[in-house]
């Protein structure tokens, strides 16, 4: 067979594959484009509001622990907590104003707020135990409020023995 039959045959299917290339590219360029636009609206949309805050934490000179879910402290020991606010998606979110913090048992567990109120510093005061850390927070950033929560459960146990009492019996003959 000649080449003229192959260019007969082949010579449409190059074509219209060319032309399917330019419609593709076309394609490409205008989704790229939609896909531009879809960012910078999604980018001018209000934050949703945050639902829930999840805690972290670090123990002095131990690596930093996030998503905790209840934290064990020595008698001696202090802890720095932090807490991302965060959307139903799990997305970080804004909160109005600064998050409040507390503790169930003040007797148990000292708390000390950072001026964001995006932490704070846990301390164990002593006692053994289990307690709370609580903080609170507006969701809403208009005027209105909704008040979100979250806590974390603390145990306090005791630390290293350092020294050693002798107890006495009653003195009895011999």
């Amino acid at each position: 067979m000649s080449n003229d039959f192959w260019s007969l045959v082949f010579e449409p299917i190059t074509s219209a594959l060319d032309s399917q290339r330019v419609e593709i590219a076309g394609l490409r360029s205008e989704l790229a484009k939609t896909n531009q636009k879809l960012d910078e609206i999604s980018r001018a949309l209000p934050p949703l509001p945050a639902i829930r805050f999840e805690f972290a934490g670090q123990i002095e000179n131990e690596p930093r622990k996030d998503f905790i879910k209840m934290l064990q402290l020595t008698d001696v020991q202090k802890c720095t907590l932090s807490i991302a606010p965060v959307d139903a998606k799990g997305n970080p979110a804004p909160v109005d104003g600064a998050p409040a913090w507390s503790v169930s048992d003040p007797n148990l567990l000292d708390i000390v707020p950072a001026a964001d109120g995006l932490s704070a510093v846990v301390t164990a005061q002593g006692p053994l135990g289990s307690g709370q850390v609580n903080v609170q927070a507006d969701a809403d950033l208009g005027a209105g409020v909704t008040t979100i929560a979250g806590s974390l459960d603390v145990t306090v146990v005791a630390s290293q023995a350092t020294s050693l009492n002798i107890g006495t019996g009653t003195p009895e003959a011999q």
